[in-house]
């Protein structure tokens, strides 16, 4: 077990600023094509204009109250939850619990307020709104505890959860709690008016907390004991500390914008057991962290150790204690690392020069990791931005407006390329198979020609096209859109489209527009 250490809490309890007082993923069909919902899933609904009798939850027959949704839980349910107000007085009792398997999914306006006991198994006597357990995913909510000591969301070594796109606001301690052997994906979040910390992560938790926004909270993150997070691409303002390293952690960070805090940026603070041993970079994967505007240091490393720091944006005069700045050269974007020679390397430069898509901080590409759908809209957005609408803006749970690609996922819907999913998603975090990138692009331009009945005759596997996506197909092979690495003959329809192929396939699709010149492929597909 590990007990959080007295100097840990004392920092807490002397630097809590007294400022800050409250206030304010099985893949699914678009809705313009046949939905495929997985044969176990099940959904229950919860509304303001429900009530908790045991035979609710349905949509029509929403159950009131989130408590009563989670007694009737298991593992692969989903609670729908309707925009709305849910309390002690509206029928919750603190804390929530999340089953193990269960996810959370919030409509926009859904606001949780509350707490109560909880005994924790590393700290005792807490006061939680929501605890989870493994394989859970919170999506959508505003979670806050006003009560003493309140914490919003509590993790006692849940594994393989993932947090996206809620809002932590107004807890009197922290967000979000991590400790024990939690593992857990922290994304696309906004923490603000917590009067403790945004984020604490203790134990030896570990996972990845990015592209969040912590803003106007006590401490952005506060890590300590042996935790090994990985805090990437967020943005860290106007707090009272940025980031505050304790103990014997092992955090990286990578890509951070950590600017305008209050005291500093990045404290490092010495324990009697040893001191913190944060990664800001190597040779090989610079740190890429933006250290400015931090009202006394930008980084202060109290440690008394020597540290080290490779390829960060700081001023060195606004660094205090032992910290080597390496600078490194940065990799141009057609000067990637690990495209030399790959099947997709015209097609991933081209695009790469026109500013369409970029590589990674280490200056490698990963052409052949998977895309998500959040991804490729940001693609997409920024290959077609002259398009012009076609439909209205429809609104998605699980993208606020807070989230990193809203924006991309807007114009994307509203130019025609892509829609969202039952139940009002478009589950942003989700890998595009490259039948959807194909019928995305197809629908987007409206694309037209091809015969779907010569497809047998192009494709082997063409048993394994959806029905919905043959004639979109046919229009994209007759179109020279599509392009088969190592063996033209396979589609592979299901499979999940990866960087190179989406590159390719965009590429082809501006050629065919008009808006780029052809480039000459073994693997283009001609019928």
């Amino acid at each position: 077990m590990y007990k959080r250490s007295l100097s840990f809490l004392t920092i807490l309890t002397l630097a809590t600023p007294s400022s800050l007082f409250l206030a304010n993923l099985a893949l699914a069909a678009p809705n313009n094509l046949p939905v495929k919902v997985a044969a176990a899933e099940t959904v229950l609904y919860v509304a303001p204009t429900g009530n908790d009798s045991v035979s609710n939850g349905s949509q029509n027959s929403p159950f009131r109250s989130i408590t009563a949704a989670l007694a009737n839980a298991q593992a692969g349910t989903t609670i729908q939850i309707a925009a709305g107000s849910y309390t002690k007085e509206t029928g919750e009792t603190f804390p929530l619990r999340v089953p193990a398997g269960v996810r959370i999914q919030g409509a926009k306006g859904v606001i949780i307020s509350g707490g109560g006991a909880f005994f924790s198994s590393t700290f005792t006597g807490q006061n939680v709104a929501m605890v989870t357990g493994n394989n859970t995913q919170i999506s959508g909510i505003t979670l806050t505890n006003s009560n003493p000591r309140g914490y919003g969301l509590w993790l006692e070594s849940a594994k393989n959860v993932i947090i996206s796109n809620n809002t932590f606001q107004g807890s009197t301690h922290d967000g979000l709690f991590l400790t024990g052997d939690t593992n857990a994906t922290v994304s696309n979040n906004l923490f603000t008016k917590n009067k403790g910390s945004g984020i604490s992560a203790v134990g030896i938790s570990s996972g990845n907390i990015q592209n969040n926004t912590f803003e106007d909270t006590g401490f952005g993150l506060s890590i300590g004991q042996k935790s090994s997070v990985v805090v990437a691409n967020n943005q860290i303002t106007n707090n009272m500390d940025g980031i505050i390293l304790t103990n014997s952690t092992i955090p990286t960070l990578r890509g951070n914008l950590i600017t305008k805090n209050k005291r500093y940026g990045l404290i490092i603070l010495k324990d009697r057991n040893g001191q913190p041993s944060p990664n800001l970079g190597t040779a090989e994967n610079p740190g890429d962290n933006t250290f400015e505007d931090n009202a006394l240091q930008d980084i202060n490393n109290a440690t008394g150790a020597n540290m080290i720091a490779v390829g960060n944006k700081v001023d060195a005069k606004k660094v205090k204690g032992l910290l080597e700045l390496i600078a490194v050269a940065r990799p141009k974007s057609d000067g990637l690392v690990d495209i030399k020679g790959h099947w997709a390397e015209d097609y991933i430069v081209a695009l790469a020069k026109q500013g369409i898509i970029g590589g990674f901080n280490d200056g490698t590409f990963k052409p052949d990791a998977p895309v998500t759908r959040a991804q490729f809209a940001a693609i997409v957005s920024k290959a077609f931005a002259s398009k012009p609408t076609i439909r209205p803006s429809s609104t998605f749970i699980d993208v606020p407006e807070t989230f990193w690609g809203f924006k991309a996922i807007d114009a994307v819907q509203t130019r025609g390329f892509m829609s969202g999913f039952k139940n009002d998603v478009f589950l942003p975090s989700e890998n595009i198979p490259r039948v959807q990138v194909l019928v995305a692009l197809v629908n987007g331009w409206e694309i037209k020609g091809g015969k779907p009945e010569s497809l047998s005759k192009t494709f082997e596997d063409v048993d394994q096209i959806p029905e919905y996506a043959i004639g979109a197909i046919a229009s994209a092979t007759a179109n020279k859109l599509v392009l088969n690495y190592p063996n033209n003959k396979m589609l592979e329809p299901k499979r999940n489209a990866t960087r190179a192929e989406v590159a390719a396939f965009v590429y082809q699709t501006m050629v065919n527009r008009g808006k780029a010149v052809a480039i000459r492929s073994n693997y283009i597909v001609i019928q």
